[in-house]
């Protein structure tokens, strides 16, 4: 297969992938993802799903990834 051909399978494989991102980001800055502030999103899953789930993730506090250490006297968290 020559970079040509693997190129044309590769955008044939990930077509699309550029509008979606595209459209989540622009999504991510409305007022209406608001909830999703400093949460884990990724541009696949689906918003209109997330937006019906939205109180569920705000009450457990879902979809946040937490980096915890002690350090001393000091905790970080």
């Amino acid at each position: 297969m020559t970079a040509f051909h693997f190129h044309g399978f590769v955008w044939e494989l990930m077509g699309g992938i550029a509008e979606l991102a595209g459209g989540v980001t622009l999504y991510l800055c409305s007022e209406r993802a608001e909830y999703l502030n400093g949460r884990y999103f990724d541009s696949n899953w689906d918003i209109d799903e997330a937006e019906a789930r939205r109180e569920e993730i705000v009450a457990r506090d879902l979809l946040k990834l937490t980096l915890r250490g002690e350090f001393g006297d000091k905790v970080v968290a």
